[in-house]
């Protein structure tokens, strides 16, 4: 993971303390001071950012340089607004603190997060720790606060985020027909988490789920899925792998996948049930939790690592099967295995 940290942010940031909410100004400087497992990567030399740190109006900047083994890259020669100063390519979870107008546009364009001083409260509310609704009761009860009352799918827009890949790992979505699970949560969930295709590549879409032992229907699956999100978004804009669960892959030291995790390059979403809340009727199938994670936060890169690890290495021991007669072939993954998501898990 990396934060790319402009020192014309730094300064602007400095300048425009006024502007700044309180309750986000606190919790970026907690962010900083916690941030761990974390490439910090500036266009400030070391001897620049001292020098910074000495005369801010934002204290906490110092615990980037003091924190337990700090990563950081100064490099004053580069140039984060081109493609060499590395916007193009680079980790799939990178946030952005640069100082531009044209933040919206370069979200648009590569799939990033680009915060600047002018839009930082905009931005920053949407990762900030200290929001009421992190943690949401799936219900329809009016008596629950709204704030905190997940009762559709439009509730993810309230978390909506530059988007370059996502991973679902629950092993019901495709389940239940009668239940109509796909139209009522598969699809909506889909169309409300992911704001726009990136205009300088796919994104990366990945399943994991269950499916029916006796009908092999992947493929069938695959299609209908891929028809939908045509619709929404068009051709050639997404990368879509279903992907079989089958406990006999699982690796050996993961005592188990963890199944009702949503994963993006910025949030990790994990639920107590299966992501099949809703059902036709607009009511909700079972009372359960939804939590949101920022994956940048405090020890959350390494949980995440870790967890895209285990996914990493269950994928690397799946394999379709072929038909010999007395067994018949099974598709357990379709088209391929890739998840950009999944690149640089490992290092």
């Amino acid at each position: 993971m990396e934060l790319i940290l402009d020192k014309n942010f730094l300064k602007n940031f400095s300048l425009a303390l006024s502007s700044i909410e309180k309750v986000l100004f606190d919790d970026f400087g907690k962010f900083l001071r916690k941030i761990r497992g974390v490439k910090i990567i500036t266009n400030y030399s070391y001897q620049e950012f001292e020098d910074e740190v000495r005369k801010s109006k934002t204290p906490f900047l110092e615990s980037l340089l003091t924190y337990t083994n700090p990563e950081i890259k100064f490099d004053s020669e580069l140039d984060f607004f081109s493609d060499s100063g590395g916007n193009s390519g680079r980790d799939p979870f990178c946030l952005f603190f640069i100082e531009t107008d044209n933040t919206d546009e370069l979200s648009g364009f590569y799939g990033y997060e680009y915060i600047s001083s002018k839009n930082f409260n905009l931005k920053w509310k949407i990762y900030c720790n200290d929001r009421e609704d992190l943690t949401m009761k799936v219900t329809t009860d009016p008596e629950l606060n709204k704030e905190i009352r997940f009762d559709n799918w439009n509730k993810l827009k309230n978390f909506s985020h530059p988007i370059n890949a996502i991973i679902i790992f629950d092993l019901y979505v495709f389940g239940n027909e009668s239940n109509q699970k796909i139209e009522d949560n598969l699809y909506p969930l889909l169309e409300n988490l992911i704001p726009k295709i990136p205009a300088n590549g796919k994104i990366d879409i990945m399943i994991i789920t269950g499916f029916n032992k006796n009908v092999n229907r992947i493929e069938e699956r695959h299609r209908a899925l891929e028809v939908c999100l045509e619709k929404k978004f068009g051709k050639n804009m997404f990368h879509l792998s279903l992907i079989e669960y089958d406990k006999a892959y699982k690796p050996d030291n993961s005592p188990s996948l963890n199944f009702r995790r949503i994963y993006t390059n910025y949030f990790m979403i994990k639920s107590d049930k299966s992501y099949t809340y809703f059902n036709p009727r607009g009511k909700i199938n079972e009372n359960t939790d939804i939590v949101f994670n920022f994956v940048f936060y405090q020890n959350m890169p390494g949980f995440v690592k870790n967890e895209l690890r285990d996914i990493s290495e269950y994928l690397r021991r799946l394999e379709n099967s072929e038909d010999q007669g007395y067994v018949k072939a099974r598709t357990r993954f379709f088209p391929d295995k890739k998840n950009r998501l999944l690149d640089k898990v490992a290092e």
